[in-house]
């Protein structure tokens, strides 16, 4: 997948830089919007060096990104849905970069895992990059694909977080998180409305339905909400 450019409008406002690549999210925060341990996305994005572990995703330095978060919600993913070895993704990601000349091997829309492999599709040809690229025929599935929005240009523009109490929301999709939205914090999906603010409302006795009717959306998204923000 190529990273491609934003509108004009919006690379301007973002100084000319890609808005997926601003650094956007502290460790601590990245850590709660993917749903794992910050000592973990640490491991991930800055490897353990003085015990032989690289990063398994490459980071920029003053934090990280929406790519960046996506790629660690990926890992994440890989790793506790589908059972995927940490140095197995780390591996994959390499020869993809190296052989494939993708950039961020991970927000490819034509990966997908079979078993304890991982795979994705170029130039229209499935490769299995755990088995050295060798072809192979895998289904193009993935549940943490299925909670990115891409734009015309197939550059994922925004996230919708995992967690529990999700079920309850028709889609379940009811929050997003995008670097065009609230500079980048999470919302109420298709809205600007920051989730910390619905909980805040809530937290202060407010009636859910109140605080529903307020923003003309359904009760469980705003109980969705005040979910999301105590997973921490």
């Amino acid at each position: 997948m190529t990273i491609t450019a934003p509108s004009d409008d919006i690379q301007r406002f973002y100084g000319g830089a890609q808005p997926g690549d601003i650094p956007l999210y502290s460790y601590a925060a990245a850590s709660k919007y993917i749903g794992a341990p910050e000592s973990t996305v640490r491991w991930w994005a800055q490897g353990r060096r003085a015990d032989g572990y690289e990063p398994v995703i490459a980071t920029h330095e003053g934090g990280l990104s929406f790519f960046d978060l996506l790629e660690l919600h990926a890992v994440n993913q890989l790793r506790r849905v589908h059972g995927v070895k940490l140095s197995t993704i780390r591996d994959a990601v390499r020869y993809a970069k190296r052989e494939l000349g993708l950039e961020r091997p991970l927000l490819h829309e034509d990966l997908s895992t079979f078993g304890r492999d991982i795979f994705i599709g170029h130039l229209g040809e499935p490769i299995g990059l755990s088995l050295g690229g060798q072809l192979a025929i895998r289904q193009i599935v993935d549940r943490y694909l299925s909670r990115l929005d891409r734009d015309a240009g197939r550059l994922p523009v925004r996230f919708y977080p995992d967690f529990r109490g999700v079920e309850r929301v028709e889609g379940q999709k009811p929050i997003s998180i995008s670097p065009l939205v609230a500079f980048g914090k999470p919302t109420l999906a298709n809205t600007a409305v920051r989730t910390a603010v619905v909980a805040a409302r809530v937290d202060a006795g407010e009636p859910v339905r109140t605080v529903a009717d307020d923003y003309q959306v359904p009760v469980e998204v705003v109980e969705s909400a005040e979910l999301y923000e105590r997973a921490a």
